[in-house]
């Protein structure tokens, strides 16, 4: 469901790096960020956690979050 939406980001902000993270797969990374909800979105700036939420936004949505994770 977000994967267009975030398709879209990818070009329209390459200063920005969006990576995808199988939880299945890597289970010791989804606890270290308690990732108990999918989808998850966790946004970090010079190595550091600054933004963490959860569930589907539209592009408005993701636009407001990374908005206030350089906020910080």
């Amino acid at each position: 469901m977000t994967e267009p939406i975030i398709e879209q980001l990818v070009t329209e902000m390459p200063a920005v790096k969006f990576v995808k993270v199988d939880v299945d797969n890597d289970q010791d990374l989804a606890s270290e960020y308690s990732v108990f909800s999918i989808p998850t979105f966790i946004m970090f700036k010079n190595g550091k956690q600054v933004n963490q939420f959860v569930g589907a936004v539209g592009k408005e949505g993701f636009l407001s979050e990374i908005k206030k994770a350089d906020a910080v």
